[in-house]
């Protein structure tokens, strides 16, 4: 599984939680990005990002599991990161690929 973190310094949302984010994300041991959305505008058309920060999960294929539009509490945030793992690993299990 693959997270793409879009955000950009300006934002105070984003300031607040990228250091929670990448916290998770090494506590996970998951692949991840942080894009800057002004930077990178056609990656963040791509993902139909509306708001940072934005956080998208894929699977190991590219497919989106899932976003989440804002930042969060890290209990919440770990309660998210851990759905869209299982999520990942049953569609792997099964052989299909998730809406």
């Amino acid at each position: 599984m693959k997270v793409l973190l879009f955000s950009n310094d300006s934002c105070g949302s984003c300031r607040k939680w990228k250091p929670t984010f990448l916290k998770l994300m090494n506590q996970f041991h998951l692949e991840f990005d942080v894009i800057d959305n002004f930077k990178d505008k056609d990656k963040a058309k791509q993902y139909n990002v509306t708001g940072i920060p934005c956080t998208i999960f894929l699977n190991n294929s590219g497919i989106e599991l899932g976003h989440i539009l804002g930042s969060m509490i890290e209990e919440l945030a770990i309660r998210d990161i851990q759905y869209y793992i299982k999520k990942d690993g049953e569609a792997r299990d099964s052989g299909l690929q998730p809406a």
